[in-house]
């Protein structure tokens, strides 16, 4: 808790001192409490103390001063009681000058203050358009309250006020001051978006009885409805005392509107989005109420009718009021019905029928037609041999005659048959019209006598070289055959004949046959004959050739042997007069060549065969690849330089030669046959001399020269 402390001094005395000063002070207390003014500004020390200071006092009682008014500092108020208390006293000055001096300190306690507390809403705080909301604050601890940002002025410590129509979202700030501060709030008024017209729609009923319209809005709680009927339109505001029929609905709770009109009319409907007494730019749209249009069904049971029967005319109508009938009937006719032709004996027959109501008129036909006459004409057959006949029939439906054209003449029944005759020519067309009250009908019949067939065929087709085939052929509808192609003359229109010693490929036996029909060609084949083909043919040459090894199997495939080994060759063809080897001898078709030149070791050879067949043919060939390995020995010296006289060491490695002979002239080694490898010894050398090992896989030689005496090697 902090003090505040009143301090006064008084400035002159009476010359009765201090005595006087206290008897005067009941006075100056009270003078302190009433009289005094501030004499400076108060300073606020340690304890919080306030000075009150009183300057004069006289010694006749004349009192002057100044006095600070005790009080808490900011934000503290008293809480406690006053009290007074000396605090000291002082003699100023001398003789009648001299004053007394007394201090005197009121004080009371301090506390510090409640801070202010302020409470403010908005009820809504969301609003619509142009509505309005209520602002409610009360607050505690305050002196004062000032408004601000969407308010302004001092406002009382608690209370409430409108914030009037709104158009769009809005703050409202508030501050209450008290001795303990301010406190501040702020609330948002929100403002939804103003109403909007997004559509409209307006139509009449089918019957052109009823006009309706409806919308849609976006924030919209009523609408302002406008319609104005065109047959006596506005001139001036909506008025539905001077226009009765029109709409003027100022806050029209729904979205739709409808009321009965009259046909022809035409209407303007105008409607505007409202809210809280705030309404849109209006939409519009404009209808005119036609009078349904008129239906008609109008049919003919059945539309195609035999000469002189009737048919039924039946019809139907809908918003019409009367229907006249043209064209093949007339006069006034209900708006529905039903009426026979009666008989008819005309073609095509067209009924009209034409009906109006208010929304206009509407025409309909039906025709009715006696058919045209039909007719089945055939002919059986229609290709037969020469000088046969053929059997015409017919038959007719609502035909009343006919007449025969073409290869026959003359009028016929509506029904009937009749033979063609003898017939030797071809083609014969045969027509026949028949007429009825419906019309006419021509139908033709065309009996043919077919051209020849041939059959022509080749057995064998593939024959070997110097070989036969045997031709047979056979035909209908024909009187003579020519051969032509590898065979030639006048031939039956039936038989066989047989071809030898076809040497040349291919072979086209081709043969044409007429007949009263015509005439046919055909090329011998396997079958039955054709227009194209090689009839018989010698086929290519074939040729084959194998080897074997050492007696082994006989194989195409290439071969590796060894030096020792022995190959023969085999040769076989087909379709060859002949066959010709290279590498080796052949001359026949086949056979076996026992007696073959091998190939050196360490080289390849090709062993070919050539078959040449019949002419036009290209020769046949094979060929066989045999390879004989490498297998070449070594043959090495201790010394390749030796004194005169001396002897040296071969070594020899045979590479799996089964046996291998020294060939030389040293006489020690010469024709010596080795087996397995190891080494041998020379005789005295008393001159170069030259040491071959020859094996079958092949040979190795050295040079031993005489020191001295070195030649080239």
């Amino acid at each position: 808790m902090h003090t505040h402390i009143l301090q006064f001094r008084t400035r002159y005395a009476a010359a009765l001192g201090a005595l006087l000063a206290l008897a005067l002070l009941g006075v100056m207390v009270f003078l302190l409490t009433s009289l005094v003014t501030p004499s400076r500004a108060a300073v606020l020390t340690e304890d919080a103390r306030h000075e009150l200071v009183f300057y004069e006092l006289s010694p006749l009682g004349e009192a002057g001063g100044y006095m600070m008014p005790a009080s808490c500092p900011s934000g503290y108020v008293e809480s406690g009681p006053h009290a007074w208390r000396q605090t000291g006293s002082q003699v100023i000055g001398w003789g009648r000058r001299q004053t007394t001096r007394i201090t005197e300190t009121y004080s009371a306690p301090c506390t510090a203050a409640a801070a202010p507390t302020l409470s403010l809403t908005a009820n809504p705080s969301s609003i619509s358009y142009n509505s309005a909301s209520t602002l409610s604050w009360s607050s505690a601890n305050a002196t004062s309250c000032t408004a601000s940002n969407g308010w302004s002025g001092g406002k009382a410590l608690s209370g409430s006020q409108s914030t009037g129509a709104l158009t769009s979202s809005r703050s409202y700030t508030l501050s209450c001051t008290g001795a303990g501060g301010t406190v501040t709030r702020s609330v948002t008024v929100y403002v939804a978006a103003a109403p909007a017209m997004t559509s409209i729609n307006a139509t009449c009923s089918a019957d052109g009885n009823t006009v309706s319209a409806n919308w849609s809005a976006t924030n919209a709680t009523s609408y302002n409805l406008r319609v104005d009927n065109q047959s006596n339109p506005w001139k001036g505001a909506c008025n539905v005392a001077q226009y009765p029929g029109d709409v003027c609905a100022d806050g029209y709770g729904s979205t739709s509107w409808s009321a009965g009109g009259a046909q022809g009319n035409t209407y303007n409907v105008w409607v505007h989005a409202c809210v809280a007494g705030y309404c849109s730019s209006p939409i519009s749209r404009q209808v005119t109420c036609t009078p349904p249009t008129p239906t008609l069904t109008f049919t003919g049971n059945p539309t195609s009718v035999t000469y002189n029967t009737a048919s039924t005319l039946s019809w139907s109508s809908t918003n019409v009021t009367s229907c006249t009938a043209s064209g093949a009937w007339s006069g006034s006719k209900a708006v529905s019905g039903s009426q026979s032709t009666g008989a008819l004996t005309t073609t095509p027959n067209t009924y009209t029928l034409t009906c109006t109501g208010p929304g206009g008129s509407i025409t309909r036909n039906v025709t009715i037609t006696i058919p045209a006459p039909t007719l089945s004409f055939t002919g059986n057959p229609t290709s037969i041999s020469n000088g046969g006949a053929s059997t015409l029939t017919w038959s007719t439906a609502n035909a009343t005659s006919c007449t025969a054209s073409g290869a026959w003449s003359g009028s016929k029944a509506v029904s009937g048959s009749q033979s063609t005759g003898a017939i030797t020519t071809t083609p014969n067309t045969y027509t026949l019209t028949c007429t009825g009250p419906g019309g006419s009908i021509t139908r033709d019949v065309t009996v043919t006598i077919p051209a020849p067939t041939l059959t022509i065929k080749a057995n064998p087709t593939v024959v070997g070289y110097g070989g036969a085939s045997t031709v047979t052929w056979s035909t209908t509808n024909a009187t003579a055959c020519t051969a032509s192609g590898d065979w030639t003359g006048n031939k039956a229109v039936s038989g066989s004949q047989t071809m030898s010693n076809i040497i040349k490929t291919p072979n086209t036996y081709s043969m044409t046959c007429t007949g009263p029909g015509g005439s046919v060609t055909r090329i011998a084949n396997a079958t039955t004959g054709g227009t194209s083909g090689t009839s018989v043919t010698i086929p290519a040459p074939t040729a084959t050739l194998q080897v074997r090894v050492n007696g082994g199997a006989w194989t195409t495939a290439a071969q590796t042997i060894e030096p020792t080994d022995t190959i023969n060759l085999q040769w076989g063809s087909t379709n060859a007069s002949t066959c010709n080897a290279g590498g080796f001898t052949a001359g026949t078709t086949s056979g076996i060549a026992t007696a073959v030149d091998e190939p050196a070791p360490g080289t390849t050879k090709t062993y070919t065969v050539q078959c040449p067949g019949a002419t036009g043919t290209s020769p046949a060939n094979a060929s066989v690849d045999v390879t004989t390995r490498s297998r070449l020995p070594t043959l090495t010296s201790s010394s390749l330089i030796v004194t005169s006289g001396s002897t040296a060491t071969l070594t020899y490695d045979l590479n799996s030669n089964p046996s291998c002979t020294f060939d030389t002239t040293d006489t020690t080694l010469n024709n010596v046959v080795v087996s397995t490898n190891g080494a041998k010894s020379t005789g005295q050398i008393t001159k170069q001399t030259v040491y071959t090992l020859e094996c079958p896989g092949g040979n190795a030689t050295i040079i031993i020269n005489i020191e001295g005496d070195i030649r080239e090697q």
